[in-house]
């Protein structure tokens, strides 16, 4: 407890705890303090602590925010992600079977590639043997054509031998009748051959021209 100063004016017994003790109507009480800087700049502390703490709270509660957002984010994410793979696990189930139909096209054009292989083998074949066949059915024709011309010729030949050989007999038998107006008309156009068969006037320009027949108006 501070003590007053003594002081002869003052009536009041400085020592407030004698007097407590004699005089039961006496008030105990403490007297104000006065303010000191050490107070003061705890004071200044403490408002600063309560101002930082309450911004830290309120950081860490925009903290807690953005992290509920995120996470909030996050879910929405997942899910898609969880919806996508979901399908593409659809798509590589729907690619797979094509797949497998594919490979089985494959298989079955293989077969038929194989097929058309041995077909076309065969034609080929077939071919060369018609080829060949064709080669010697022209040499064949030829060598007949070659024959024939041949034997064309042999028999032209022979037979205007035999023209010329019965004309020849031919003329022997004629009879030559003189002063016969188709004789005069014969010879005065040329003709070196002229004689008659069966009341026919025949001419001709020399041995090897065509003969020419002149009807008489003798015969009937």
């Amino acid at each position: 407890m501070i003590r007053s100063p003594d002081s002869k004016i003052s009536k009041s017994n400085p020592d407030l705890c004698t007097s407590i003790e004699t005089s039961t109507n006496v008030t105990q009480r403490k007297r104000k303090q006065p303010d000191c800087e050490f107070t003061q700049a705890i004071a200044v502390l403490s408002t600063e602590l309560k101002k930082n703490i309450d911004d830290l709270r309120a950081d860490k509660n925009n903290q807690f925010t953005n992290i509920i957002v995120n996470i909030n984010n996050l879910r929405e994410d997942f899910n898609t992600l969880s919806l996508t793979s979901a399908l593409i696990q659809n798509k590589v189930k729907e690619l797979r079977a094509e797949y497998v139909a594919i490979k089985k096209d494959m298989s079955q054009l293989d077969t038929k590639h194989d097929e058309l292989s041995q077909t076309l083998t065969e034609l080929k074949s077939t071919v060369n043997f018609g080829s060949d066949n064709y080669v010697d059915c022209e040499r064949g024709l030829k060598e007949l054509e070659r024959n024939m011309n041949n034997q064309a010729a042999s028999t032209v030949e022979l037979l205007e031998r035999k023209i010329d050989s019965l004309e020849q007999q031919a003329k022997q038998c004629n009879v030559e009748i003189g002063n016969m107006q188709e004789r005069r008309a014969a010879m005065s156009n040329k003709f070196k051959f002229v004689w008659v068969r069966n009341a026919t006037v025949l001419v001709k320009e020399s041995e090897d021209s065509s003969t020419f027949a002149i009807r008489t108006r003798y015969g009937r």
